[in-house]
């Protein structure tokens, strides 16, 4: 348990620093000194290019060989998607979902947690598909049926609170689902 846990704080750590580091909190702060250094935003994502890929999980209770594709556009539920595409081409957010189904992604867009395609690999420049290496398939399952689960709840524009659960946007809800 304490090793899922270590895992998914990992996870979700790696997350923040590629979302997070190009986010402009929404909220106001006591310096209007804030700005993004886009160098170090695209130095962070070029590290995250860098990060070898290996294969998937298997399927719990699978017999025999269960082939894995690596390199391949995810589309088992529960697997996290990550972007570092520009907000209308302009704003430097990056994005993120959980897969739900092959055809569905769990996300949080300023309307709220809603779902949308999951043709990531088709309308993003450049899609990452990470998961909790200390969890089940059943257990990412699980997670993306929570996250489901709170569709229609607001936006979180408060990035520092990840500890709501009035409203959320994809780290929070991912953190809360595990």
């Amino acid at each position: 348990m304490k090793m899922r846990k270590k895992n998914l704080l990992g996870c979700i750590l790696l997350m923040m620093v590629l979302l997070l580091t190009n986010i402009s909190p929404a909220f106001a702060q006591a310096k209007d000194d804030y700005t993004i250094d886009m160098k170090q935003v695209e130095a962070d994502w070029e590290k995250a290019a860098k990060v070898p890929v290996v294969s998937d999980k298997t399927v719990e209770g699978s017999k025999g060989i269960t082939p894995m594709a690596t390199g391949t556009y995810p589309t088992r539920k529960g697997v996290i998607l990550v972007t570092p595409d520009k907000l209308k081409g302009i704003i430097p957010t990056g994005h993120a979902a959980i897969i739900y189904n092959n055809t569905t992604v769990v996300e949080s867009l300023s309307g709220g947690v809603t779902t949308g395609a999951n043709n990531w690999n088709k309308v993003r420049s450049k899609t990452y598909g990470v998961t909790v290496s200390g969890t089940t398939t059943t257990q990412d399952s699980n997670a993306a049926n929570w996250c489901y689960n709170q569709r229609g709840k607001s936006y979180n524009w408060n990035y520092l609170n990840v500890s709501t659960r009035s409203s959320f946007y994809l780290i929070g809800k991912s953190y809360f689902s595990y």
